[in-house]
């Protein structure tokens, strides 16, 4: 990671002498998966799919100041998006995933309830121009940008996460599955990106920030039927410090 940060420095250190800043970020983000259209049979066993499910990523901000009102940003990170599925109304012998054996719990319950999370954590960077808004009247401790750019990542893992409620598998309740999950997603990741940020200067050098980004992909999530698309509007806040 130290190599990867002074590699990074050393590239914006060749836009010129000007402000340089460093942030910590997070992003509370929203996935929104989508659903290729595929013949019936592919699709049967992701129609329990939720409306969305939510994941945080996190990144390591380096700006260079272009000049007052423009800048570009470097942020390498942690990414991740989810695909849920939930499972009601389970019945003894019934299959939850192809993975674990049947169902063979034989506790009283009102409802047995199984969620399937298919997660796919990539380690990736996004690259943005910012634009600094000319607003009068704005107090000159706020700063109001809005920015655009890519997002590139690299899957490092997936797996399934399966967690029971109201009976168990193998004496458990939460099982995760490594090897055949069930999707299989790309190794590469390619995203727009379109964010705005309020920016608050909370001590000299120092500000906290807070936003929103949306990120559309340009390519599909999974390589196998079905195909599914995952959309991550995102929150973002972080401290920033100008060095």
């Amino acid at each position: 990671m130290r190599i990867l940060i002074s590699n990074l420095l050393i590239a914006l250190s060749y836009l010129g002498y000007s402000q340089l800043s460093i942030s910590l970020l997070a992003e509370p983000t929203l996935n929104i998966t989508t659903l290729g259209t595929e013949p019936k049979a592919f699709v049967d066993s992701f129609n329990n799919i939720k409306s969305a499910d939510y994941t945080l990523a996190v990144g390591f901000e380096l700006r260079k100041q272009i000049d007052r009102y423009q800048s570009i940003a470097i942020i390498p990170g942690f990414y991740q998006t989810n695909v849920l599925t939930t499972l009601r109304d389970l019945q003894f012998l019934d299959i939850v995933h192809p993975e674990l054996p049947e169902i063979r719990d034989l506790a009283f319950a009102a409802s047995k309830v199984a969620e399937v999370r298919y997660r796919q954590q990539y380690i990736g960077s996004q690259f943005l121009y910012n634009k600094k808004l000319q607003i009068k009247g704005l107090n000159s401790k706020v700063a109001l940008e809005i920015g655009g750019g890519l997002g590139t990542y690299f899957l490092v893992n997936q797996d399934a996460k399966v967690t029971t409620e109201g009976f168990s598998i193998q004496e458990s309740s939460k099982h995760i599955i490594k090897e055949d999950i069930g999707v299989t997603s790309k190794p590469f990741l390619l995203q727009a990106i379109a964010a705005a940020d309020v920016n608050v200067e909370i001590l000299p050098l120092t500000s906290v920030v807070a936003g929103i980004k949306l990120a559309a992909p340009f390519m599909l999530t999974t390589s196998s039927l079905p195909s599914m698309t995952i959309w991550t509007p995102a929150l973002r806040f972080g401290i920033r410090r100008e060095i």
